[in-house]
């Protein structure tokens, strides 16, 4: 069964993470101040206009803020990117900024050892 408050609450969990205040959000959206916050005591929720621009925003899927997937992440890859890609992006997100720039820190030191070995390779 649908819960506005749910769906209040997985927007500002996404919009927190991703560093974009209320006031943000609702410039973004086109929203009144208390849009959000008030749909939560609601029994009709939010529109499927409003979810649609919120989800857009904060990308992520209507699924996820209605409460019907698990999943921030939109459902499927966009085609330049391989499953592994998408699953590593799918998990990133649910990471704090803080473990998100640890991750990146050592996403380039990888990176770069994996050149380094190439390059080790290609002068024997």
């Amino acid at each position: 069964m649908y819960n506005p408050q749910m769906t209040v609450d997985r927007i500002k969990k996404l919009r927190t993470d991703k560093g974009i205040s209320s006031n943000e959000l609702n410039e973004r959206c086109e929203l009144n101040k208390n849009t959000i916050k008030t749909s939560g005591s609601s029994k009709n929720g939010l529109s499927a206009k409003l979810l649609c621009s919120i989800s857009d925003c904060l990308e992520c899927s209507v699924d996820y803020l209605l409460g019907r997937d698990s999943f921030a992440a939109k459902k499927s890859p966009p085609s330049e990117m391989t499953e592994n890609e998408y699953e590593m992006l799918k998990a990133f997100k649910d990471l704090t900024p803080t473990q998100q720039g640890k991750l990146i820190e050592r996403a380039i030191i990888m990176s770069e050892q994996n050149e380094a070995e190439f390059q080790r390779k290609e002068s024997v």
